[in-house]
């Protein structure tokens, strides 16, 4: 079975483009009234990460989240736009700063759009779909209570999942300080990715529409580089829209831990055979897409032993820290210090979730990896070759 991803040009943020490339998408998708009408609350999931300007391409674009809402208020829909930043703070400043900042909270004030922060909203705790022995999954409650959720992730990379898009998006469905207990719980990439895609299939996007107008390559998912791909990708298979999206800039997909199971797991198509693209995506592709490759094979006791060798450890540069302490606030495992007036990671306690990294406002925080990993990388890309 395939599933089914539609790639549009989009040159720029210019609302007429933006607006004109998402109609289009639309009507390929089936047309507007296939997904919503006048009796449908329709909740768009944006990208908040944190308070970052739109030309960072940390966040959502505006003019995209304003373009798909106004084409569902012109079939009646009742609309709003919702998400959760990353960090600790309390009652939900910081991802009230996010919105005003980010400009979605202006073009949610012009359309006349609800604003919902989830770290102010109602919570919904569910089983975990894995069985009671796992951890029980919070939601926002509007997550749940929506006839129909718009997944508008960014096309970024990441530090712990190489690829961020439609299936780590939901992770924002989270309120709060919860995330950071699902870091604590799941340390490892293996067992982050697995409470990653229990959080997804319960959130259940139907549709999801990524903004890689301009995306984010490098050390993403907040301290990475803007590149320019031109693409606005969407599917009702949130994992094939990943994938394709993936594919666009040359990420492979075979080997990162949530698409292989995801697949396991029966919640979307990665295989490149399954998916049906449809679009120009081959004329947008990016050869040169720079992002943090994982995929260091280790065999029995060397995976244990080898660790503390073969990974990157945060590094806090003390030129650019200003000593804000959300890094520290951040840590699900109080790996970081505040010692003789500056901010220090103990590699002894870290457990490399890297939350330091994604959510440090001044891109103070370095990711390094040891002499030996860099070569050992080098060995296995060329082996791969």
């Amino acid at each position: 079975m395939s599933s089914r991803v539609v790639v549009e040009h989009c040159p720029d943020y210019r609302r007429e483009v933006v607006e004109a490339r998402v109609r289009h998408l639309f009507e390929r998708l089936g047309g507007i009234t296939s997904w919503a009408n006048s009796n449908s609350t329709v909740l768009i999931k944006v990208n908040l990460l944190g308070p970052k300007e739109p030309n960072r391409a940390v966040t959502t674009h505006p003019v995209v989240v304003w373009a798909v809402a106004k084409c569902l208020m012109e079939v009646g829909a009742r609309v709003q736009v919702g998400d959760s930043s990353g960090g600790v703070f309390p009652g939900g400043e910081r991802t009230a700063e996010s919105f005003a900042v980010s400009g979605i909270a202006d073009v949610a004030q012009e359309l006349g759009v609800e604003v919902i922060n989830f770290d102010r909203s109602e919570v919904v705790s569910l089983p975990n779909p894995r069985g009671d022995s796992f951890g029980a999954i919070v939601l926002a409650k509007p997550v749940l209570e929506a006839d129909l959720v718009i997944n508008m992730p960014k096309l970024k990379t990441h530090s712990l999942t190489v690829f961020t898009g439609a299936v780590k998006n939901m992770y924002g469905c989270v309120p709060g300080n919860r995330k950071m207990w699902y870091h604590k719980e799941a340390p490892g990439l293996e067992q982050f990715s697995d409470y990653i895609l229990d959080i997804f299939s319960l959130a259940a996007p139907g549709l999801s529409i990524m903004d890689g107008i301009t995306a984010m390559e490098g050390d993403g998912p907040a301290a990475g580089t803007p590149r320019h791909v031109g693409a606005l990708i969407a599917g009702s298979d949130g994992v094939a829209v990943d994938a394709a999206a993936c594919r666009l800039v040359g990420i492979p997909t075979g080997d990162l831990a949530v698409f292989v199971k995801a697949k396991a797991r029966g919640l979307g198509e990665s295989d490149e055979s399954a998916l049906e693209v449809e679009g120009p995506a081959a004329a947008l592709t990016v050869s040169d897409f720079r992002f943090r490759r994982r995929g260091l094979p280790l065999p029995g006791f060397a995976a244990k032993t080898g660790i503390s060798l073969l990974s990157a450890y945060p590094k806090i540069d003390s030129a650019s820290c200003i000593n804000c302490g959300i890094c520290r606030r951040a840590c699900p495992v109080e790996a970081i210090r505040f010692i003789d007036g500056q901010h220090v990671v103990d590699a002894s306690s870290c457990v490399q979730c890297y939350c330091c990294h994604e959510l440090c406002p001044h891109d103070a925080v370095e990711l390094r990896s040891s002499v030996f990993r860099s070569a050992v990388q080098r060995i296995y890309e060329a082996i791969k070759r």
